[in-house]
């Protein structure tokens, strides 16, 4: 059986990311793992 991804499960985690400044989030119920993960913007000197 295929299994769908919560689309609104990865928008909330993407806004924890902005809002708290975190690079990498990850988060596990039952059989769903779930990484949401950025890179950190280049410095421009």
């Amino acid at each position: 059986m295929p299994q769908t991804f919560d689309y609104e499960l990865i928008r909330q985690l993407a806004n924890i990311l902005d809002e708290t400044n975190l690079t990498e989030i990850e988060v596990e119920q039952e059989k769903l793992k779930i990484r949401v993960a950025r890179t950190a913007a280049p410095v421009i000197r």
